[in-house]
């Protein structure tokens, strides 16, 4: 574009409800028209229909005669079909329009955020509806108007966070709000008003200068502000674009650092990242060449684009056939490359011959780049990407890959190998270490660079080291013998938790060499239960959750603080609860929530039936509302085949059964989440039943839970 594009709006050049046709660029100093042909041509019109080009455009539509209203930071204008003025309405010397809003034949303008004036188009002439000099203390920030409330509109103030209902007949004030008690910065900087749910009042959109988002229900001019609720897109202001639906609601495109599409799905009201970078202005432009088309203006690009936008949030799927079973995965992010550790099953001749694989998989073409094939009857147990020294100091990029022999009768033989691969320039294989093993390597992980081996009945840290600057090789430093054999680990910093087949978990401390001492492993606490370990993962300081082959969650718990030795050396249990499945893999995640969050997301969970878990830490502040809302809603909720909720999420195994009482310490997501499904009157009686108080009653009770179902 040149410069930067203030606004952008599309206009037909048949009739005011036809297939946009023209797209008006608004630039900082001037206004450029371009037209699009059926076929897809694109033409820049150096004039049309009478338009001032030469200025910045803050708002321009067609009306229903054919004629253009347009509104410069100057003056308002209306055109013919013909491109002759038809009206003219000027702002008043020494006077600018800082903000303007439009429905149809009328236009509210505010004038330096000190004057509102009301314009009316009455047989295609300019007449002033109402103005109104506002006091020192009330300057405008910003304005908009609706076809949903045809005669009022909403006008947000710099001072007191505040946002206000005026009646357009005479600009005086219907109702107002407070949209922040306390922050300086939450300064309404646009507004919308749109129908986003089936059956439900308009919804008001304010954008605040602190990046938050608050939303509306205007019921009734006399209850107009109610539901509200917030949520935070980013540290800028968003403004709003409306995208109609062809069921009659419509969908608003927040645009900000974090472009989000804010639609309704199940009753409530979802807001869905958008893939688009760096957008500053984006509008509907359903043209006869591009159907359903948004143009959008990036600034990190200067160029304008158009795209399509889903109406609402989806999983865009890309496949790679892999005509074998891709049992494990490894991402790096710096190769952009997916690392697969398949197994394929044939027959031959009535007998069952097995193959493995390690693959490579580029990411952004989504194609297999190289396979390298491991030996006969040698089975791809466990891999990892992860940074090796490259033989020159530096560190470089590696994938290791731990197999296991199908042959265990072979005596002397290798049971069980660790691979070490570098990708070439050329983006293939490069097996750069082999490393014969006398059982089989279950899990990999890096500890203080360091391979960290779980095998058959111990657990091993290797040295990676260099004989050459070409020929790596392992060093064994230190083992620790489990109890039973080790099924997963988990390395943070020093430690290493290792949940084990029948023992539960065991956390081990890796100690370095300090001259005469050796390297060592030593084990500083252990969980005292039979728990048939499956996996387990580090969620936050000293403190790790597991899963066992019955289908248990157990969250655990290291005091280091204890002045006991013998408390220091046993895992507490804060948690735990039946999810029902058997977790195959937790994987920990890290992410920064905001100071207000409910929840902090802290792994995810996969289990061997297919599904997927988020878990989660529940603010101290939300935890007492949320288990006593879980209890509250197991006696309202009916669950299919009736069984009771304590009796589901209670804790199971040979050794106890805890289906009396319920999980502990664990709220269940999904049941939560059936609070929004109730109607208004079981909500007021689960929340009069909670035995606290809420402030805001089952609103505020509400606001949370669909907060909650927004993170997944």
């Amino acid at each position: 574009m040149g410069a930067s594009v203030a606004a952008t709006f599309a206009l037909s050049s048949t009739a005011s409800h036809g297939p946009s046709d023209i797209l008006v660029v608004s630039l900082v100093d001037r206004t450029r028209i371009f037209k699009f042909e059926s076929d897809g041509e694109v033409e820049e019109l150096e004039t049309y229909l009478g338009l001032i080009l030469d200025e910045a455009t803050l708002c321009i539509g067609r009306q229903l005669d054919g004629g253009i209203a347009q509104v410069t930071s100057r003056q308002a204008r209306l055109t013919t079909t013909a491109g002759d003025l038809a009206s003219e309405w000027r702002c008043p010397e020494g006077t600018t329009i800082t903000s303007v809003a439009a429905d149809g034949p009328s236009v509210l303008l505010s004038l330096q955020g000190a004057v509102l004036v009301a314009l009316q188009l009455v047989q295609s002439d300019w007449h002033v509806q109402a103005e109104r000099t506002l006091d020192a203390n009330e300057q405008v920030s910003c304005v908009t108007l609706s076809p949903l409330l045809p005669t009022l509109c909403v006008v947000g103030f710099w001072q007191d966070s505040r946002v206000a209902l005026l009646s357009l007949s005479d600009l005086s004030a219907v109702a107002a709000t407070r949209v922040s008690e306390d922050d300086a910065l939450a300064v309404p900087r646009s507004l919308c008003i749109a129908s986003i749910m089936s059956g439900a009042p308009p919804s008001l959109f304010v954008g605040l200068a602190d990046g938050n988002v608050i939303t509306y229900l205007l019921e009734s001019p006399a209850n107009p502000f109610t539901a509200r609720k917030s949520i935070v897109l980013g540290t800028q202001q968003a403004t709003f674009t409306i995208l109609p639906r062809d069921d009659g609601l419509q969908n608003v495109l927040a645009i900000c650092e974090h472009l989000s599409l804010i639609y309704s799905s199940e009753g409530r009201m979802v807001y869905s990242a958008v893939t688009a970078a760096d957008a500053t202005s984006v509008c509907a432009f359903d043209s006869e060449a591009y159907p359903g088309a948004i143009a959008i203006a990036s600034t990190e690009t200067g160029a304008l684009s158009l795209a399509t936008i889903d109406s609402e949030r989806t999983t865009h799927v890309v496949t790679l056939p892999v005509h074998e079973t891709v049992r494990r995965i490894a991402y790096s992010p710096a190769l952009k490359a997916f690392g697969l550790g398949t197994i394929k099953r044939t027959l031959s001749a009535g007998v069952e011959e097995v193959e493995s694989h390690f693959k490579l998989v580029d990411e952004v073409v989504f194609q297999e780049l190289h396979s390298f094939a491991l030996k006969q009857d040698e089975l791809i147990e466990c891999c990892m990407r992860c940074e090796l020294d490259d033989g020159t100091g530096e560190l470089g990029e590696r994938f290791v890959v731990g197999t296991a022999f199908l042959d265990e009768e072979a005596a002397n033989a290798a049971r069980g190998r660790i691979l070490v691969f570098e990708v070439t320039e050329s983006r293939q294989l490069k097996l750069i270490l082999e490393q014969s093993l006398k059982g089989a390597c279950r899990c990999l992980a890096i500890c203080q660079g360091n391979v960290v081996a779980a095998l058959i009945k111990t657990v091993v840290v290797y040295a990676f080291e260099y004989q050459t600057p070409s020929s790596p090789f392992l060093t064994k430093k230190a083992s620790y013998r489990t109890a039973t054999a080790p099924i997963d680990i988990a390395v943070t910093g020093n430690t290493i938790a290792v949940t084990d087949l029948m023992k539960s978990v065991s956390i081990v401390e890796y100690t370095p060499n300090r001259g005469p001492v050796p390297h060592s492993l030593s084990e500083v606490a252990r969980h005292y239960e039979t728990l048939w370990g499956t996996a387990v993962a580090n969620v936050g300081k000293n403190t790790y959750i597991a899963s066992d082959a019955e289908g248990n969650l157990v969250v655990l718990e290291q005091n280091v603080a204890s002045f006991s030795e013998e408390e220091k050396r046993r895992l507490r249990v804060t948690s735990e609860m039946n999810l029902g499945e058997m977790v195959n893999r937790i994987r920990p995640i890290a992410v920064v929530p905001s100071a207000s969050a409910a929840v902090m997301p802290r792994a995810f969970l996969a289990t061997v039936e297919g599904s997927m878990y988020l878990y989660a830490t529940i603010a101290p502040s939300k935890q007492d509302l949320l288990m006593r809302l879980q209890s509250e809603l197991a006696k309202v909720v009916k669950s299919p085949g009736h069984v009771k909720f304590s009796l589901w999420r209670g804790f199971k195994s040979q050794v106890r059964d805890m289906g009396n009482e319920g999980p502990m310490r664990f709220v269940d997501g999904e049941l939560i989440e059936a609070f929004l499904d109730l109607k208004s009157e079981e909500q007021d009686v689960v929340v009069g039943g909670l035995g606290i108080e809420v402030p805001g009653g089952a609103e505020e009770v509400r606001g949370l839970v669909e907060g909650l179902r927004r993170v997944h």
